[in-house]
């Protein structure tokens, strides 16, 4: 794992993003595990409760799950990021809204040494960046960026490619999204 253990054990903000069907969920899900093990402490997973509808365990595409506790909008985080003590895990980062106040509370959380960890999509499927990944890109310690492969071409993917029809910039679900590399996703 690039550095996300030693980040963590420093107390840092850690943010892992990228396209659909990176890993993100994988990759904090193994952290997670890793670390309760090493810690021996649960961390806490917090996600949207948008999220909720696939399984009351957070579960990522391969079958890794994980207790999980729902928020139900960025305030509601806020107040379990403040009283949590210990690791926080935060998966689906951008179905919660953009809030200062969140990026004071991950800044608070690092200065009395309890690390955060969050995961989230990177761009929509217009290629917008997500501003609430964004706005904590900006104030992580460590930035991991995942790739996937292109379903079209199987060349590395940074994007997220939609179904054509529904044109809500979040739709909850696996089947209407593709992680596709910029000339398969620019031409679809």
């Amino acid at each position: 794992m690039p550095d996300i253990t030693e980040a963590l054990y420093a107390n840092k903000i850690v943010l892992v993003t990228g396209c659909m069907a990176s890993g993100k969920t994988s990759m904090l899900i193994k952290s997670a595990k890793m670390l309760s093990n090493t810690w021996g402490t649960k961390p806490t997973a917090i996600r949207h409760n948008l999220d909720a509808g696939r399984t009351n365990a957070w579960e990522s595409r391969n079958g890794d799950t994980w207790e999980s506790v729902l928020s139900e909008n960025t305030k509601d985080l806020i107040s379990k990021l403040l009283v949590t003590p210990g690791l926080v895990i935060v998966d689906e980062l951008q179905f919660f809204e953009p809030s200062q106040d969140l990026l004071d509370v991950l800044w608070k959380r690092q200065a009395i040494h309890r690390p955060t960890l969050l995961g989230g999509l990177n761009l929509d499927y217009l290629g917008k960046p997500f501003e609430t990944t964004a706005d904590v890109a900006s104030v992580a310690n460590l930035v991991v960026s995942l790739e996937a492969r292109c379903t079209s071409c199987n060349k590395s993917a940074r994007f997220t490619w939609k179904r054509p029809g529904d044109k809500h910039r979040i739709d909850v679900g696996f089947d209407q999204y593709e992680p596709r590399c910029y000339s398969c996703w620019k031409k679809d």
